[in-house]
């Protein structure tokens, strides 16, 4: 070891979901760990993701109840948001939330360090201009934004970047129809600004069950959002303080004009400056290569979270299970295999979107048995005690067994009915079993009975 090398019993790269969960599991277990990152501690998902975009999208979903509201006389139009005090409110969030960490650190006895940690060998690396070694390690580096091949990339906005603007344009164009770019589309419409979202597939969202997405984009066009769907950004021009973006359309080049373009259109593993080639471990372009037990090329580094090649879908409880087989095997050999059958996933549009297991189109292809529940539910009264007409549900039951096959949804509180569905699957249940179950009534979870019928 060199003299000025520190050692520790494990170095965890990253302090995500999976980098913290590994940390906490294997400090407990007694081991002597360093945990670094060159970002806010924290990860994507708590700093510049799912956590501060769920605190911003609460004021969406206040002014959508609001209009509601006012459809009926309820309430009348004098709301104003207020996009600082918004963002002032996030940021206490983002920022308690890594001091917090840091205690947790200071408490269990992890030792941490900031800046970006490059391999110098198989057992060693750098932080900054100081070495350390390690016995093992795990790599939890998460995602980040793909780069679109286009002249004036350079100019788009990404995640941290519109999570933290200290004021909104008052026109936005996103970039992709996935995940990133209709939840923050809901967020900037909410306040106002002109908002468009330019996807190059021939509709939103395509891994969600297409009837529920058709649901969501009715809602999306009727709350001001533009939508072009089959179209892709040829290129951007910066034009004074304000951009000119040349789009291609199936009819040709269009141009739009807009002050600020924000990019969701996809995620690649962040390896950038890790130096994975000197610590003899593989990545492709899916992400680094593991074995069954999150286990890299490399025996002594194991990989967990977004940063993975793995079957798991790019969310944060993926992470957080990873992160813990991940140290469950390092601590007691290879024994812990990941399990992502029935992952459940959520959308939070205005109104929110969930799914789990097949969609039809899945299930189809995979020459399934079964038979389809499909309604719309703004007629129930979950919905109609909010007002709310844009609700669905699709349940997919496998014919011999009455088993789920898929859930999808959309509507009140579908983020949380979501999870009984992941249970049920999970466990095995049949329909039967879950329509037997007495669940507190009137709520949105005892909808669940009649999506069975």
């Amino acid at each position: 070891m060199g003299v000025n090398m520190t050692h520790y019993d494990v170095i965890c790269i990253g302090t995500g979901g999976a980098g913290n969960t590994a940390a906490f599991r294997l400090a407990s277990a007694g081991k002597k760990v360093l945990i670094c990152d060159y970002k806010q501690f924290g990860g994507t998902c708590a700093i510049s993701g799912c956590d501060p975009k769920k605190v911003m999208i609460t004021a969406a979903e206040f002014a959508d109840f609001n209009r509601r509201l006012c459809s009926k006389n309820i309430a009348d139009e004098r709301l104003k948001l207020s996009w600082a005090d918004m963002m002032a409110n996030k940021r206490q969030f983002t920022t308690s939330h890594s001091e917090k960490l840091i205690y947790k650190y200071n408490k269990t006895g992890i030792d941490y360090v900031e800046g970006k940690a490059s391999f110098t060998g198989e057992d060693s690396l750098k932080v900054g201009d100081k070495e350390y070694t390690f016995d093992q390690a795990l790599i939890a580096t998460g995602s980040k934004p793909l780069t679109l091949p286009f002249d004036g990339f350079k100019y788009v906005c990404d995640n941290e970047c519109f999570l933290d603007l200290d004021s909104l344009p008052e026109r936005v164009l996103f970039i992709g129809g996935g995940y990133i770019s209709v939840e923050f589309a809901n967020i900037a419409n909410a306040f106002g600004a002109e908002t468009t979202i330019v996807q190059i597939d021939d509709r939103l969202v395509p891994s969600f069950d297409e009837d529920i997405v058709e649901v969501m984009t009715e809602s999306l066009v009727e709350s001001g959002v533009k939508i072009m769907t089959g179209a892709r950004v040829y290129c951007i021009e910066k034009n004074s303080d304000a951009y000119v973006v040349t789009i291609e359309t199936a009819s040709g080049k269009v141009s739009v004009d807009v002050d600020m373009v924000v990019h969701g259109a996809g995620r690649v593993a962040n390896l950038d400056g890790l130096n994975v080639d000197a610590a003899r471990v593989e990545a492709a372009r899916g992400g680094i290569t593991v074995n069954d037990y999150l286990q890299t090329t490399n025996p002594k580094i194991y990989a967990a979270g977004d940063c993975t090649a793995t079957k798991g879908y790019l969310l944060s409880p993926v992470a957080f299970m990873e992160g813990y087989i991940a140290a469950s095997n390092i601590l007691d050999g290879n024994s812990k295999k990941p399990d992502y059958t029935n992952t459940g996933t959520v959308m939070f549009n205005v109104p929110s979107l969930s799914a789990v297991g097949y969609t039809e189109s899945m299930a189809k292809a995979a020459g399934l048995d079964y038979r389809v529940n499909f309604q719309r539910t703004d007629h129930w009264f979950t919905s109609f005690r909010v007002i709310e007409k844009f609700s669905a549900y699709k349940v997919l039951i496998e014919k011999e067994s009455n088993k789920i096959l898929g859930a999808h949804m959309i509507g009140p509180h579908s983020e949380d009915i979501i999870n009984m569905f992941v249970i049920a699957m999970n466990k095995g249940l049949t329909t039967g079993d879950m329509k037997k179950m007495i669940y507190a009534y009137p709520t949105a979870t005892s909808d669940v009975i009649h999506m069975l019928d």
